[in-house]
């Protein structure tokens, strides 16, 4: 596919004292909708964004502006390389990469063997894009006193301290862009381990089955026996 062309052009207001450069902008999408563009100047409440006939201005805290991506180039960034054509008006072009929704945490349960089971959705619903995300867990306990990033969904119950509150956050990343840029963290789930874990184990006796209860007194990361 050809780069798909676009231009960034400047407010009426002309009392800034430097142009911005092609290295200053950048914008990311998120495969589907939105795309949001950063430009990294002093002044840059003073400059807008136009694609195609959409205008957004640089307003926020962080110099951000956020428009609805075209369906034709939704697979598209705008990148640095940008060509000044006129005063205040830079022709850039557009290629290949993503930065992927931010997702959200809906549920950690603990299962029957002690572990926990952390769910999320993704905000995406459609193959392949969906299939090539994966999602990065990071908890830690609510002091803050150690933090472990998991690529899995099953948070192992041995390696959590009993009694305990914890902050479990999530982010996405795509093979579409070879993991080179995840999606931003989830908000915070907080989640609590139990003062102690139960163990059902079913015996042949009588056909019953009996109930051990042990009081978690282990180390994190070790086993429990």
């Amino acid at each position: 596919l050809n780069p798909q062309s676009y231009t960034i052009m400047s407010s009426l207001c002309s009392n800034h004292v430097s142009e911005p450069t092609a290295n200053d902008l950048e914008c990311v999408n998120d495969y589907d909708k939105e795309m949001t563009c950063r430009l990294k100047h002093n002044s840059c409440h003073q400059y807008k964004l136009k694609i195609n006939n959409e205008m957004c201005n640089f307003t926020s805290m962080q110099c951000e502006c956020k428009l609805q991506v075209p369906s034709e180039c939704s697979h598209y960034i705008l990148t640095g390389l940008c060509i000044m054509q006129e005063p205040n008006f830079f022709k850039c072009f557009l290629f290949h990469a993503v930065k992927p929704k931010k997702p959200t945490i809906r549920s950690v349960k603990q299962t029957q063997n002690g572990d926990f089971r952390v769910t999320w959705d993704t905000h995406y619903i459609y193959p392949p894009f969906k299939d090539s995300l994966k999602i990065e867990l990071n908890y830690s306990d609510k002091g803050g006193r150690h933090n472990v990033s998991r690529n899995y969904y099953d948070l192992v119950g041995s390696n959590l301290q009993p009694n305990s509150d914890y902050i479990i956050t999530a982010r996405a990343g795509s093979k579409y862009n070879n993991f080179s840029r995840f999606s931003d963290y989830s908000e915070p789930y907080e989640f609590s381990t139990p003062r102690d874990y139960i163990i059902i184990i079913k015996t042949q006796k009588l056909d019953q089955t009996d109930f051990f209860s042990f009081r978690f007194l282990r180390k994190i990361g070790t086993s429990l026996v």
